[in-house]
């Protein structure tokens, strides 16, 4: 299966999938997620693929959502999407990726090649193991855009560097480089970027050496005992967007990113 925003390249046991919207720095947008999820539903139906590596095309992982979709929001929400079903449906395009990329039966691996924003983590957070080139770098912006972090993010984050680190990394909107990420146990690995695919395709062929039915269990276990798959603990998850983005702080908040400066939030 072909896939717009995608590149899927499938060789043994192994698949390698590719964020490919370079010229925007892999930025997320809805035919993005839709992509994601799509794949996800064709791995169900895949019996040969047992480890998948995610990366990014070009110089970024991802940088986030597409800045299109936050123009979008600061201006006049009404005159962009018709109907508050429309705009609930739409809202719920991240969380329905990342769930069902987190539920594949395979092992899932994110490559992060370079810069990883707000929905990005998002993505590298749904996979199994994550691996970061040196230079790569992590920014959880969307508090200083003026809404919550989403897509079921906050349980996953939580999950892996506990709820103190994860508080800080969401509200403070600071930069991590990658040793700082692992130290805080967001990442498995921090190799040099020439090594990263190849750090990558070595763990994905270690992991495919291994009997399959004894992986698969593996990973499910894993998951219900850190009880990842958290269900319908989301279930409000694009609704607290939709709240957040009635609001006039949304479009300050968005505003202030265009335009490069600091916003001035009121509480509106």
């Amino acid at each position: 299966m072909e896939y717009e925003t995608l590149l899927v390249e499938k060789s043994d046991h192994i698949a390698t999938v590719m964020l490919n919207r370079p010229e925007k720095l892999n930025a997320i947008n809805d035919r993005l997620l839709m992509d994601l999820e799509a794949l996800a539903n064709e791995l169900r139906e895949d019996f040969v693929t047992r480890v998948v590596i995610l990366t990014g095309a070009g110089r970024a992982f991802s940088a986030g959502i597409d800045l299109s979709r936050l123009q979008d929001l600061a201006g006049d929400q009404q005159a962009q999407i018709p109907s508050a079903v429309e705009r609930r449906r739409r809202g719920q395009l991240g969380l329905r990726a990342m769930n069902a990329l987190e539920r594949v039966e395979q092992v899932t691996i994110a490559a992060i090649n370079g810069v990883a924003v707000g929905g990005g983590i998002s993505i590298a957070l749904a996979c199994d193991l994550r691996i970061a080139a040196e230079s790569a770098r992590i920014w959880i912006p969307e508090v200083n855009l003026g809404v919550p972090l989403s897509w079921g993010t906050i349980p996953r984050l939580v999950r892996l560097v506990g709820p103190a680190k994860a508080k800080e990394l969401i509200m403070a909107c600071d930069w991590v480089d990658a040793n700082e990420a692992l130290a805080a146990g967001l990442l498995n690995k921090v190799v040099p970027l020439d090594k990263l695919m190849e750090c990558a395709q070595e763990m994905a062929e270690k992991i495919a050496t291994k009997a399959p039915l004894a992986i698969t269990m593996t990973k499910a276990a894993v998951n219900a005992v850190s009880a990842i798959s958290f269900g319908e603990m989301t279930y409000s998850d694009s609704d607290l967007f939709q709240l957040c983005s009635g609001t006039e702080d949304i479009r300050e908040g968005i505003r202030a990113f265009i335009e490069k400066r600091k916003p001035k939030f009121t509480g509106r």
